[in-house]
């Protein structure tokens, strides 16, 4: 858990570095971003007491039971109880630790790194540091360009700009702790990062009514705009994963 927690931390620093050194935003868009970034808090695993019983069980003693036939007041109820909660107790967040994915709460201004996600192949606790910076690292870091970035696209440019900064980060880590590779395996400790960002993408198909690209246009679109990826895998000028004209963000 620690060394998930230094590495979330690294990455948050590398962001406020790649928006300090953009020549593109503007002074105040600039002030605008980082005080979300430093205002913003952020969960890793199972936090504070939201595992104790009795804590939850205070938690939601004032909410109304819910009925069959007249549940749209109800849940008016509850949602009149859930605000003040989110605003009074900000150690104690409440969510659901199965669900395998980093996200961010805009109303609270909170990121989350389920517990669900701590392991492989998202986190390897003892594998390389490319594993995990491509893995969970990259996930950490769409979570905070999501909060930068709340319109319809916003998804989809989290997966490109979390990928480069979460690259950035592991790019910047001392030699002696970014060149652990897997043994067996002739690949350099780059390579294993970008093979690790596309691994989380492996699935039969997406399903045609969710908010996020195909799995694999998640995998390859943001990689064929990363020079560090051809550089890695030696791929020929102009060739599909390294065109010419590509896309960046900061």
């Amino acid at each position: 858990m620690r060394r998930t927690k230094v590495m979330v931390s690294h990455i948050r620093q590398t962001y406020e570095k790649a928006l300090n050194s953009s020549n593109w935003i503007s002074s105040h868009i600039r002030t605008e971003m980082f005080n979300k970034l430093f205002n913003m808090t952020i969960y890793v695993g199972s936090t504070g007491r939201r595992s104790d019983p009795e804590f939850v069980e205070e938690v939601y003693k004032p909410y109304p039971d819910a009925p069959l036939d007249r549940l749209f007041p109800t849940w008016i109820r509850a949602l009149s109880l859930c605000t003040p909660n989110a605003w009074t107790d900000q150690t104690n967040p409440l969510y659901d630790e199965s669900e395998v994915n980093a996200e961010y709460f805009g109303d609270d201004n909170i990121a989350i790194v389920t517990t669900a996600l701590l392991h492989d192949p998202y986190l390897y606790p003892y594998g390389p540091l490319a594993l995990n910076y491509g893995g969970l690292g990259m996930l950490s870091s769409s979570g905070r360009q999501e909060a930068l970035n709340a319109t319809a696209d916003s998804e989809n440019l989290a997966d490109l700009v979390g990928t480069m900064i979460s690259y950035a980060a592991f790019d910047s880590l001392p030699a002696k702790y970014k060149r652990g590779t897997l043994a067996g395996l002739d690949m350099s400790a780059e390579q294993l990062f970008f093979i690790n960002t596309c691994t989380k993408w492996c699935a039969q198909r997406s399903r045609p009514t969710e908010d996020y690209a195909p799995y694999r246009s998640r995998c390859i679109v943001p990689l064929m705009n990363m020079p560090e990826f051809s550089t890695a895998f030696r791929c020929a000028a102009g060739s599909p994963m390294n065109p010419r004209k590509k896309c960046a963000i900061w």
